[in-house]
C-alpha cells in the first residue's frame, strides 16, 4: 500500500538549520511513538537501498515537509553515474566520501544540547566536531558497536544507552579545525564564511569543489614538515 494511503504522521516536528534528513525522520517517528523499522515499513520504504524520487517524496509527504528540502538533506544516489557518485546539500560528491549505508557518526554533546544530528556528519569530509573540538563518535560507549540510523532515537543507541562521549578523545588539531569550518560551510551553503575558511587553506585548493579537496587532502594528508607544525598537501598551512 503507498504510503500516502496511510496518512502523514500525527506529530510534527520541525527541521532544523543544518539537520540531517535522516535525523529529522528518526525525531519524527520517536515523537509519534514509533520505532525506527516499524516506521520505514509503514512507509514502504528500505534505506539500505537507493532511495528513488518517489521514495523522497513519500518521505516528505509523511514528514509535513517540503521535497527539495528533504531532498537536499539525504545523501541521494546518483543514477546516471553508475553507482559512483552521490548529491547532498547542493554537492554532487563520489559515493565513498559521502556513503549510503545505514551507519552514522555522532558528536554526543552536539546530541545532547540541539537534539538532533546535522547533515555535515554525513560526510567523510568532516570528521570532528569544530564546536566542541573533537573527533566524531562511530562506536557506542556502551555496547561497542557501531553507531547506526535504525535506533530508538537520535540520542540512543540500539542498545538502549545514551551516546555518550568515550573517554577524553584527542582534540582535533587547529589546522583540521580549519578544513572542517570550510568543508561545513560549503555544505551549508555559506558563502561568506566558505570564503573566510579557504583563505586559511592552502593555496593549492582555492577555487576547488569539496569533493576535489577532500582527494586531494586524502591522498597526501597532513603531514608533519620541518619548520613548520603542519603541512596540508605539501604546502605549509599559515597561522
Amino acid at each position: 500500500m503507498p504510503p500516502r494511503d496511510h496518512g502523514r504522521l500525527g506529530v510534527r516536528v520541525t527541521p532544523q538549520p543544518g539537520e540531517s534528513a535522516m535525523s529529522i525522520t528518526l525525531r519524527a517517528f520517536q515523537a509519534n511513538g514509533v520505532g525506527y523499522e516499524e516506521g520505514m515499513q509503514w512507509l514502504g520504504l528500505d534505506r539500505r537501498q537507493a532511495l528513488a524520487d518517489s521514495d523522497v517524496a513519500a518521505l516528505a509527504w509523511a514528514l509535513h515537509a517540503e521535497v527539495d528540502d528533504v531532498r537536499r538533506r539525504m545523501v541521494l544516489l546518483e543514477w546516471r553515474g553508475g553507482g559512483r557518485w552521490v548529491h547532498l546539500a547542493g554537492q554532487r560528491l563520489s559515493r565513498w566520501i559521502a556513503p549510503t549505508t545505514m551507519l552514522a557518526k555522532v558528536c554526543p554533546a552536539c546530541l545532547r544540547e540541539a537534539g538532533y544530528a546535522r547533515l555535515v556528519w554525513l560526510t567523510r569530509a568532516v570528521p570532528g566536531c569544530c564546536r566542541h573540538g573533537y573527533s566524531l563518535l562511530q562506536e557506542c560507549g556502551g555496547c561497542g558497536r557501531p553507531i547506526r540510523w535504525a535506533r530508538p532515537g537520535v540520542r540512543i543507541c540500539r542498545c538502549g544507552r545514551f551516546l555518550k562521549p568515550v573517554g577524553e578523545g584527542e582534540p582535533l588539531e587547529p589546522e583540521l579545525r580549519v578544513w572542517i569550518d570550510w568543508a561545513e560551510a560549503v555544505l551549508q551553503d555559506d558563502v561568506v564564511a566558505a570564503r573566510d575558511a579557504m583563505g586559511r587553506l592552502p593555496p593549492l585548493l582555492h577555487n576547488m569543489t569539496l569533493d576535489g579537496a577532500y582527494r586531494l587532502i586524502e591522498a597526501f594528508g597532513l603531514l608533519k614538515v620541518p619548520g613548520a607544525r603542519f603541512a596540508m598537501c605539501g604546502i605549509a598551512l599559515q597561522s
